[in-house]
């Protein structure tokens, strides 16, 4: 990589981490705190607590907020849905996307389970000694909206916010990110994007041991969904595999 190349690729990295900052962190913390206020106003659901109308109301402001800046980027960088591959849909992808989504959530299960017993062996800042203690973490800080949603409201509807915010993150990270950084490379590309997804997991997260759900589970989706893209350039199954997942994580 020349100099220019190089510069040019420090200077893309750096605006990507300012934008991911931006919007994952202080535009979601602005929405959270408008979605307490409606709660607060709202008579919707007057039979749901406080928690439940607010966690629900983060998660439709988010969701609505995902969709139009994933649409603004494409407009910015002039990308267009057939590059992204959102035209290539056919059942037997949409098949394999929910089979890979099975997998890569259990996959992620068992790494985070990996994961708890070294903390447990060395025990990391007081760890919780039983499942019951990190279950509360993995439903903490942004997690938890979406669990209010599900238990909230009918369920399709519920769902279908669910799979716009999801659908959203893999057009950003995965369409979006790894098209604007192939010109450097593969490797560039496939690791900005997995890198920042994994990053934002962490924001609005209480406390380390909390993120290391998200965490591992974003790059354990990021490592096979960016492998993929690059081979068939399909998100649709991607889509599907990321929703899959969640669901199952919701149960």
């Amino acid at each position: 990589m020349n100099t220019k190349l190089a510069l040019n690729f420090m200077f893309s990295c750096l605006l990507w981490w300012v934008i991911i900052v931006f919007f994952y962190k202080y535009i979601k913390i602005f929405l959270i705190r408008l979605a307490k206020w409606i709660a607060k106003i709202s008579n919707w659901y007057n039979h749901s607590s406080l928690q439940e109308r607010t966690g629900t109301f983060e998660l439709i402001l988010i969701a609505s907020s995902h969709v139009i800046f994933c649409l603004l980027l494409i407009h910015v960088f002039s990308l267009n849905l057939q590059v992204l591959g959102l035209f290539k849909i056919n059942i037997s992808s949409i098949i394999y996307g929910a089979v890979l989504g099975v997998g890569e959530m259990y996959l992620s299960s068992l790494l985070c389970l990996f994961a708890i017993r070294l903390m447990q062996t060395f025990q990391y800042q007081n760890a919780p000694n039983n499942i019951e203690g990190w279950s509360v973490l993995a439903k903490a800080g942004w997690i938890r909206h979406h669990f209010h949603t599900v238990n909230l409201i009918p369920i399709i509807p519920a769902y279908l916010v669910v799979l716009l915010q999801l659908a959203s993150e893999e057009v950003i990270f995965r369409g979006v990110l790894f098209n604007l950084f192939l010109p450097y490379g593969f490797f560039a590309a496939f690791f900005i994007s997995l890198i920042l997804f994994a990053y934002m997991q962490i924001f609005l997260m209480p406390s380390i041991k909390s993120c290391i759900f998200p965490v591992i589970g974003a790059i354990t989706m990021g490592v096979f969904h960016g492998y993929l893209y690059f081979k068939t350039g399909e998100l649709v199954p991607l889509i599907i595999a990321h929703f899959s997942f969640f669901i199952i994580a919701l149960a």
